[in-house]
């Protein structure tokens, strides 16, 4: 059995699809694997969305510039995975970020015009597909809520909380400087932040690796329930 076959299974749009659905899939016209290096650019930001893209081994990060020119880390996506999936569909569909493999990537590319078939004709395909974006509508409404908490300290609780999923121990995936970027605030304000929670009790750190001490503290600074 194809590897890629499985993982493109495990993904929600797919995941109540025959294996020989999923092998036609590959075939059909608008389907398309793309193969690229660690550093290399799959989509730049600007670029129009025209097919779905699932990463089906490795992983990519997102990148933007900051205001200065440099490089900013958004996210890391690793496989099985959808990239974008809501841009495809969007009236002005461009991606709004860099998309770069941070590893050996082999990426599925269906057309929209594939999807759209999918969605006529597998009534499973397209409630996986709307759920698959729904989540991410969720998830980028919960983005927006961190930064519209009052203070540093209560975005970096929130982000923390967030990036454990559950867990009492996470590695934070960013340096400080780029996590710094990502909030949009200067280095030596990001580290008094960290100074703080790690002074209150809250948390405690090593390199990068943050164990949450206080869970319920964080839950009780960052508004969560």
């Amino acid at each position: 059995m194809n590897p890629l076959i499985l993982n493109l299974a495990k993904l929600k749009p797919f995941k109540n699809l025959t294996i020989g659905e999923l092998e036609t899939i590959f075939k059909k016209n608008g389907s398309l694997v793309e193969r690229y290096s660690d550093g290399e650019l799959i989509r730049q930001r600007g670029d129009q969305c025209n097919s779905l893209l699932i990463i089906l081994e490795g992983k990519v990060s997102t990148i933007m510039q900051d205001t200065n020119g440099r490089m900013v880390k958004l996210e890391t996506i690793e496989a099985p995975n959808l990239i974008a999936s809501g841009v495809l569909f969007a009236s002005d569909n461009l991606f709004p970020v860099d998309i770069i493999a941070t590893s050996s990537v082999i990426i599925l590319s269906m057309s929209k015009n594939l999807v759209i078939e999918l969605c006529m004709n597998n009534e499973n395909f397209l409630t996986g597909l709307l759920n698959d974006m729904g989540d991410r509508l969720a998830m980028l409404a919960e983005k927006v809520y961190i930064f519209s908490l009052n203070t540093l300290k209560e975005k970096l609780a929130r982000y923390l909380l967030e990036r454990s999923n559950g867990k009492t121990e996470l590695t934070l995936g960013m340096t400080k400087e780029e996590l710094s970027r990502y909030f949009g605030v200067a280095r030596p304000s990001l580290s008094r932040a960290f100074a703080e929670l790690i002074k209150e009790g809250y948390i405690a750190q090593n390199n990068q690796i943050i164990r949450l001490l206080d869970r319920e503290g964080l839950k009780e600074l960052s508004g969560m329930e």
